[in-house]
């Protein structure tokens, strides 16, 4: 039994708690509210750093999601981007405190090198998904070319939830895939 969920959002009850099945005898009044993004990262720098170490959830954050079903080729390449023979790489993330941003961001983890439908994946931030505080869950896919920015393969949003899992809607870059679903591990 999963739990509930609408555009990826984890849907409460007008009580406030967590649907986690469907039942038939919910009043014609009941109405499910999506949880809202965060205004910042849940966990504090200790804790971050013992998701990020250790593994150690916190506040329902784990160590690692993954894109649901990829296989390196899903998702085509600019004709820009760098050809690499690197291995494919396998639509997972993982924690880090390797960035700019210090907590709640989850990248492809810089090692080792990867491509994606053949090209180089952007080393630094080539495949990431992170909090943009009071805005959403933002996944960034961007390969490593010729231009002074890196080509941004695919770029969305989720604007519910708790953590990263849910469904992410296209808001640009070069590949058309409408939607990414993102689950834990």
């Amino acid at each position: 039994m999963g739990i509930k969920t609408l555009g990826g959002a984890i849907l409460h009850n007008d009580a406030g708690n967590i649907v986690n099945e469907c039942h038939s005898s919910l009043s014609s009044s009941s109405s499910l509210t999506p949880v809202p993004v965060p205004d910042d990262c849940p966990c504090d720098a200790t804790e971050w750093s013992n998701l990020v170490n250790n593994g150690t959830p916190c506040h329902g954050l784990v160590q690692e999601y993954r894109i649901s079903g990829y296989s390196d080729g899903d998702l085509e390449a600019h004709a820009y981007c760098n050809n690499s023979e690197a291995p494919g790489w396998t639509g997972n993330f993982k924690a880090t405190s390797q960035t700019f941003i210090l907590r709640c961001v989850w990248d492809r983890n810089f090692e080792p090198a990867v491509s994606i439908d053949g090209k180089v994946l952007y080393v630094t931030y080539g495949a990431r998904i992170y909090l943009s505080n009071g805005v959403g869950w933002i996944m960034n896919i961007s390969c490593y070319g010729t231009d002074p920015y890196p080509p941004h393969l695919w770029d969305g949003i989720k604007s519910f939830g708790a953590t990263p899992v849910g469904t992410y809607s296209r808001t640009g870059g070069y590949n058309l895939t409408t939607s990414l679903e993102v689950v834990e591990g």
